[in-house]
């Protein structure tokens, strides 16, 4: 484990003019199966991208422990949303992943979360995937972590700010990479819009272990990019 990302420049490669220009939101393929996720970040290209704004306002939520994985549901409100390629998308939930699902020219994390975001028009959805390393004591994280409910127990009511718990202010200002896949739980769907973020935040070991003694290990192993591109901005 690093102590922190640090990206192999044989990891992120320069791109011609032509295979800059800019993505658009992933559609399903035509082939099922062949763009699942998670992924194997390596060979990224360099690649123009709009500006992805957010607006996360402090919103109630409800803590679930599903019986495999800490789901957090976020109470609808139409301006907590996230805005890509003039597409607007709502946040739905956030749920975590240990250890990481993602990893970086091989190397893995031990606790990845994803917040899954859906648009009401287009059936578009994003995931905006945040790594977690073991680091320092996060304060931030303190009233969710200690009231995550045991299987069976009933869902913990509270409030969530996005921005102070995931230390987010503008994706657009972070490197962010950004592939075509599918979501990691349930049916695997296709047609999800990544952004993983290589801005990790840090919990200590003993906040990662609270998250270990309410839920087992729940990942995806690394799925084929059977040649997809994944594309990175650097701002």
């Amino acid at each position: 484990m690093r102590a922190k990302i640090v990206v192999p420049l044989l990891l992120l490669t320069a791109a011609p003019a032509a295979a800059q220009q800019q993505p658009t939101l992933c559609q399903r393929p035509g082939q099922p199966g062949s763009q699942q996720s998670p992924v194997n970040i390596v060979g990224a290209v360099a690649a123009r991208m709009d500006s992805v704004s957010i607006h996360y306002p402090r919103v109630g939520a409800a803590i679930v422990n599903t019986g495999s994985y800490i789901r957090v549901n976020v109470d609808a409100a139409p301006s907590n949303q996230l805005r890509i390629d003039g597409v607007t998308l709502r946040l739905e939930e956030f749920h975590f992943h240990w250890p990481g699902e993602h990893k970086v020219d091989g190397d893995s994390f031990p606790v990845e979360i994803h917040m899954v975001h859906k648009s009401a028009v287009g059936g578009y959805a994003v995931a905006l995937g945040t790594w977690v390393r073991i680091g320092a004591y996060n304060p931030a994280w303190a009233t969710l972590l200690n009231n995550l409910p045991h299987r069976g127990a009933p869902a913990y009511r509270t409030s969530v700010d996005i921005p102070h718990l995931f230390a987010l202010t503008s994706v657009s200002k972070e490197q962010v990479y950004r592939y075509c896949g599918s979501l990691t739980t349930g049916q695997h769907e296709e047609g999800i819009t990544w952004l993983m973020r290589n801005h990790p935040i840090e919990m200590s070991q003993a906040q990662v272990d609270q998250l270990k003694r309410v839920m087992g290990p729940w990942s995806r192993a690394t799925q084929p990019l059977n040649g997809r591109p994944i594309r990175y901005w650097i701002p």
